[in-house]
């Protein structure tokens, strides 16, 4: 018994490389995995590796710059298997280059495969997680995507895009019990990599001595890293034959007070926390603007206000 067991799971760009590492890691741990990539071969090629005994692999070609090609596959998934558990956008496709010598044509295909692929995988999906009332979806961006990458300008910004994109549909999604995280992966050694001067030694060298680990990273290091933990927890817990427990905060969620010492200090906050500091209440402690008057309150003083604050929430 794998921990994904019964677990529908469709994962794009898996024909080699780290997607083909991540639907190796799925099907091992039991979940039936749909392999699509736009080489119809390499797809269908993972997905007879990955086959074993009544867990089989399916094999579809897909070109997720293209919303019908999505998805039909997104169609016919559902309806052989009636649901679908877990989304892993992995496809991807770069070139290197400084961006003043960049053609405007490389820059349409990087941002078609890399944003607008998880656009349309997940515009075709997501309604059918929510209706289902579960699912998890797992986007791979890049390090790229939150430091930037000499060469790598429009990758940067189409990765980027991807990661404000991932928080934004966790967001609206959470109350459909569906899930989303994104993996920043840094260089690893892929086939797609290699075609991008990966090859190159003195490349290689240069990154290899940049990580702490001295070495590229390998797709199963992704596979095994890629929240899969956090992915089975969300399954687990957001099975639709499993009623969700009405917690403490879901009563302060409809309108009932709420007592206790987080009342008391809310209240002491609200009242002796100064204009500047309150348009602040966000940010980090450190860097909160203060008033430097409210630095000097004493204990004795400290201890009146709160008494009134007490009295306030009774």
């Amino acid at each position: 018994m794998g921990k994904l067991d019964d677990t529908i799971a469709i994962v794009t760009g898996a024909g080699q490389g780290i997607g083909r590492g991540i639907a190796e890691k799925l099907a091992a741990e039991g979940a039936t995995v749909v392999v699509t990539d736009i080489n119809e071969t390499t797809a269908k090629e993972t997905a007879a590796a990955i086959s074993t005994g009544a867990i089989g692999g399916t094999g579809i070609r897909t070109d997720v710059t293209d919303r019908d090609s999505v998805a039909a596959m997104v169609e016919q998934v559902h309806q052989q298997f009636g649901r679908i558990d877990v989304l892993v956008n992995n496809a991807g496709w770069d070139v290197v280059g400084p961006f003043v010598d960049s053609d405007p044509a490389d820059w349409d295909r990087v941002i078609a495969i890399n944003l607008y692929g998880v656009l349309h995988t997940c515009k075709a999906v997501l309604p059918i997680m929510a209706a289902q009332g579960h699912g998890s979806v797992v986007n791979l961006a890049s390090d790229a995507g939150r430091v930037g990458s000499s060469g790598e300008a429009v990758y940067s910004a189409a990765k980027g895009g991807v990661i404000a994109f991932t928080k934004t549909i966790a967001r609206e999604m959470a109350r459909h019990q569906v899930n989303a995280n994104v993996v920043c992966p840094g260089p690893t050694d892929t086939p797609l990599f290699a075609s991008i001067g990966g090859d190159n030694p003195k490349l290689r060298d240069a990154l290899t001595k940049a990580i702490p680990f001295r070495r590229l990273a390998q797709p199963v290091d992704l596979a095994k890293r890629r929240r899969l933990p956090r992915l089975q927890r969300g399954l687990l817990h957001h099975r639709p034959d499993r009623q969700r427990q009405r917690r403490p905060h879901d009563e302060l969620k409809q309108g009932t007070p709420r007592h206790g010492h987080d009342a008391h200090r809310r209240a002491y906050r609200s009242l002796h926390r100064p204009l500047a500091e309150q348009a602040d209440h966000r940010l980090p402690r450190r860097g909160r603007r203060r008033d430097p008057g409210q630095a000097g309150v004493d204990r004795r003083t400290r201890r009146h206000h709160v008494g009134r604050a007490q009295a306030l929430v009774r």
